[in-house]
């Protein structure tokens, strides 16, 4: 089975691109997981940089199935969106820790 690092998924009917920007990694002394990168097609907006923590979205050896990894960016967007992320407005890319933005929404 083929893994599919990049798509496109629709979140609040708006269509957006997103990839495997980096895998997990060892950075002093503790384990980084996957970061994805969210845009507009053919937009010149600002983007979305996802940093997930390890192991949400797999491991070293392993990275989840295409389903976990949509349904992560689908209320990921939707949180970033809600914490004034604007992928309409020119900028420099955004960079969210996932596990925070969550905390930010349940408090």
């Amino acid at each position: 089975m083929t893994q599919k690092f990049h798509g496109s998924i629709t979140v609040g009917g708006i269509e957006y691109g997103w990839n495997v920007r980096r895998g997990p990694q060892a950075e002093e002394g503790r384990l980084t997981g996957h970061s994805l990168y969210v845009f507009i097609p053919d937009g010149e907006g600002r983007d979305l940089i996802l940093d997930f923590p390890f192991p949400e979205l797999g491991t070293f050896e392993k990275t989840a199935d295409h389903s976990a990894i949509m349904a992560a960016l689908r209320e990921c967007i939707a949180l970033a969106r809600q914490a004034a992320w604007n992928p309409e407005k020119r900028g420099k890319p955004i960079r969210l820790d996932v596990s925070v933005l969550r905390t930010s929404e349940s408090g």
